[in-house]
């Protein structure tokens, strides 16, 4: 069986000298989520999520019981 060569990798010309970026050093913390403006502390939007999927998770769990209980 025929050998092939080892691969070498042809390395692009912005990498050939092989310095590292060292300029841009970040001054605080990564934003990651949602960045409001206007942290008043209204928690409505929150308390109405939470409320509506307590109210999708109990019709779930009443439609399973009447479900169950038809196959009885």
């Amino acid at each position: 069986m025929r050998r092939l060569p080892p691969a070498t990798a042809a390395q692009p010309a912005s990498f050939a000298d092989h310095t590292s970026q060292t300029a841009v050093v970040p001054k605080v913390g990564v934003a990651a989520g949602a960045e409001t403006t206007n942290n008043t502390g209204d928690h409505t939007p929150l308390i109405a999520a939470g409320a509506g999927t307590a109210a999708l998770g109990a019709a779930g769990f009443v439609a399973l019981r009447r479900r169950a209980a038809r196959r009885v």
